[in-house]
């Protein structure tokens, strides 16, 4: 639900009926110049989202709506669609937007060109997952909740539901859950909680990992067939004693574990090296490590992360935080074997490096 903002005292845009409109009703006459439309929405998973922009254009020509998301705005081109009032799945624009999880807003403003306009019906939000999808990022379930530390905990016959998945936008058919809790199943399934099974995890195969973590191996992603398209994800629990916490739900080949007794070093890898910052000082550093030659090592400095590169060109290196966000990158040209790359002032928490 959104609130309508007029440029004058009286009504702008018009909520119109129509059998061919989602829920029967769109919105029309978003045409005058300083009219808005602003809308609230709550969003439980922060990352990169499409916006699917369902309108009408009626016209012959293309008609523009400025979309502002959290303050970011950009100018949106709707071709004519041959109709006002109709609402077809094809008569759709997708639009990259950045959310943050919880309060985002999103401003709708006619731009105006001429005679030619356009009806807005629906806007909805489609995950861009490609490496990983938060266990807390759900959008609806029974039988879960969010625990002291807001993580995803299941109970046994709950389900979590991921809405609108990209899933051609997903880098690796491999799947692997970061899980607390060693016994049970937790099954990942397309379309609905009893729907096609895309793949499954037996939680009493996980490698204790860092955080507290254990990570289980799942069957591949859809089997033998590639996923494609928006999908809904329903995470399911099955024969779970007490309740299960999910951390992420990683699209990843699959990692080695290693552990490094110093202090300053942590292990190498090709592709992610995960640093567990509550067991820097003096213990153990847990590391996951691809098994190729290493790219990169990471050490840990108090409050800074220095990555050196073991091999010449370009090479581009991010650092995310444990939900899989990249909070820094670097980007190094006609790198030398040697070169140090520094992240500094991080706060406390978990840190992923990637060098690609």
């Amino acid at each position: 639900m959104g609130l309508l903002k007029n440029a004058g005292s009286f009504l702008l845009f018009q909520v119109t009926r129509g059998t061919k409109a989602s829920g029967n009703e769109y919105l029309g006459y978003i045409n005058t110049k300083g009219s808005k439309i602003h809308l609230p929405m709550n969003i439980m998973q922060a990352g990169d989202y499409l916006l699917r922009y369902r309108y009408a254009n009626g016209g012959t020509g293309t008609a523009t709506h400025n979309v502002t998301v959290n303050g970011v705005a950009q100018d949106v081109k709707l071709p004519a669609t041959g109709a006002w009032g109709e609402f077809s799945e094809k008569s759709v624009v997708l639009i990259p937007a950045t959310l943050k999880r919880g309060g985002n807003f999103i401003d709708v403003s006619p731009v105006p060109n001429g005679s030619n306009f356009a009806e807005l019906d629906r806007i909805d939000f489609l995950r861009v997952n490609r490496d990983a999808i938060p266990g807390n990022g759900f959008d609806n379930g029974i039988r879960i909740r969010l625990n002291e530390k807001d993580e995803l905990a299941m109970k046994d016959g709950g389900y979590a539901l991921f809405e609108n998945v990209v899933t051609d936008s997903i880098a690796s058919n491999s799947v692997r859950v970061q899980v607390k809790g060693s016994s049970g199943k937790l099954t990942l399934r397309s379309g609905s909680k009893s729907g096609t099974v895309i793949s499954e995890c037996d939680l009493g195969k996980g490698i204790a990992s860092a955080g507290g973590w254990n990570e289980v191996e799942c069957s591949a992603l859809g089997g033998d067939e590639k996923l494609a398209g928006v999908q809904d994800f329903f995470l399911t629990a099955s024969e779970v004693s007490g309740e299960v916490a999910v951390g992420n739900i990683m699209f990843k080949s699959k990692a080695v574990e290693s552990e490094s007794s110093s202090s300053e070093n942590a292990e190498s890898g090709n592709t992610e090296c995960v640093v567990d910052d509550g067991e820097c000082g003096g213990s153990a550093i847990h590391a996951k490590v691809w098994p190729v030659e290493a790219r990169y090592t990471v050490a840990r400095m108090g409050d800074t992360y220095s990555v050196r590169l073991n091999r010449n060109g370009f090479q581009n290196v991010y650092l995310l935080n444990s939900m899989g966000r990249v909070i820094g990158a670097r980007n190094v040209r006609g790198a030398l074997a040697g070169t140090e790359v520094r992240f500094e002032n991080l706060p406390k928490g978990n840190f992923i490096v990637q060098v690609k």
